[in-house]
């Protein structure tokens, strides 16, 4: 009688889970965009009252100069920034007039920021949207590199437009500036320039970054 011979069988190899980095990812964004904005508000709200408080140029005017077709909704901001008519006036109203100037002027920078800010970020996450899915291979990756050249170049154009701006709508206007005058009105677009490399680099979509590829995998 022949009896039944039982083989173990082999135990199946546990398949290795890709490896999901979103929390890093995420992380890289988080760090990398929050620097830009955290850095403008903190040098209007720490570097300017020590260093540059009382130095505001007259913004109002200036644009109004530029853009006639705004001359007359900027007139009364202009009327506010401007010396009291006379030649004599007391402490407090031209305190009044100083506050007015700076007022305008943290307003205008906020603005341009905030223009450079928004479209820095829309334009990294297009073109993430743009390359999350890897068909074709080496190919959605040559489209990828060429499109990130393409977008940096953009919003290295973005960003120096704006602080061109800052500087001939008010910095040139500004008597005795110097180092803090440059680290508070244009530090924050040299990082967001800073900020989309970092997020193209480390933060691609996994269907086209690795290790050793042009696309670092965090």
């Amino acid at each position: 009688m022949q009896t039944a011979v039982i083989t173990p069988t082999k135990k199946k190899k546990r398949t290795r889970m890709r490896y999901s980095n979103r929390f890093k990812v995420l992380l890289c964004y988080l760090v990398s965009f929050a620097l830009p904005p955290l850095w403008q508000l903190g040098s209007l709200l720490l570097i300017y009252p020590y260093q540059l408080k009382n130095s505001a140029p007259l913004i109002a005017e200036n644009l109004s100069g530029v853009f006639p077709f705004l001359k007359n909704m900027l007139e009364p901001y202009v009327q506010r920034a401007a010396e009291p008519a006379g030649g004599q006036f007391s402490a407090e109203m031209w305190n009044q007039v100083q506050q007015s100037r700076e007022k305008q002027w943290m307003l205008f920078l906020l603005v341009l920021f905030a223009a450079g800010f928004v479209l820095t970020l829309l334009l990294q996450l297009i073109w993430r949207w743009s390359h999350t899915r890897g068909l074709q291979g080496a190919k959605a990756v040559n489209r990828a590199v060429a499109h990130y050249r393409l977008s940096m170049l953009v919003i290295l154009l973005i960003n120096a437009a704006l602080a061109v701006a800052v500087w001939l709508l008010g910095v040139q206007f500004i008597a005795g500036r110097g180092l803090w005058d440059y680290l508070t009105y244009f530090g924050a677009y040299g990082l967001n320039v800073i900020a989309a490399f970092v997020c193209f680099r480390l933060a691609a979509p996994p269907a086209i970054s690795g290790k050793k590829a042009f696309f670092k995998r965090l």
